[in-house]
């Protein structure tokens, strides 16, 4: 999950750091957190799945939490979550 806010310019590249991956997420999230820019048109065209927040006045962990509360009651007892920032790049071999 990458909780991104007008990061257009970078959200490419951190999802491209996830792809790269020697394991790959099943699912990249982004969250598009009240933004003003076209995130989560960037996000969409790499690849990504798309939220955006709703009425969200809490910040990233606002944001973080609206996707939480639909996407932990689906998980497995062995699943994990990534979260990273918008502007963070994974190496290869993370």
């Amino acid at each position: 999950m990458i909780p991104a806010h007008n990061e257009q310019d970078r959200i490419g590249k951190a999802i491209r750091s996830l792809d790269e991956q020697i394991s790959k997420p099943d699912l990249t999230i982004v969250i598009a957190d009240n933004c003003t820019d076209r995130t989560a048109l960037a996000a969409q065209s790499a690849g990504a799945d798309v939220f955006v927040s709703v009425g969200n006045e809490h910040g990233r962990s606002g944001a973080l939490n609206q996707v939480l509360d639909l996407l932990l009651p689906q998980l497995r007892d062995d699943d994990a979550i990534l979260i990273m920032d918008a502007d963070s790049f994974l190496a290869p071999e993370f």
